[in-house]
């Protein structure tokens, strides 16, 4: 059967209680603390790309295709992420609390943190 990750639920959605936005005291994201260390990272601030791929490597992934299997996760996130979005609009009418945490659920942990992680772009040259 092999070594596989546990489903993360409510990771994101929790942490979004970390900012500004819901939180009257620090820490504020991105340095909240991450629930077990992911490479050198200890915070979400501090995560990189080359953590999870280590941490991919450390779970017996090639490098290759530990990073073709973060890219394949952030591309479902954010498909996902669009979809939820636009179904909450068509289906229910969230109050404002509802649409204020939503919102930033999109714009802080899933954005930043998608835009961290995101495969670096490459000049034409390289």
């Amino acid at each position: 059967m092999g070594a596989s990750l546990a489903p993360f639920y409510d990771i994101v959605s929790t942490v979004v209680y970390d900012t500004k936005n819901f939180r009257d005291t620090a820490p504020y994201w991105p340095d909240s603390e991450l629930s077990m260390p992911i490479g050198a990272a200890r915070h979400y601030g501090d995560l990189q790309r080359t953590d999870l791929i280590q941490a991919g490597q450390e779970l017996g992934l090639s490098p290759t295709a530990a990073a073709y299997e973060l890219d394949a996760v952030m591309a479902a996130v954010a498909q996902a992420t669009n979809e939820v979005r636009s179904q909450v609009e068509a289906e229910a009418t969230p109050d404002g609390g509802e649409a204020r945490l939503l919102d930033a659920i999109l714009a802080m942990p899933l954005k930043e943190m998608s835009d961290r992680l995101r495969r670096p772009v490459r000049s034409p040259a390289a």
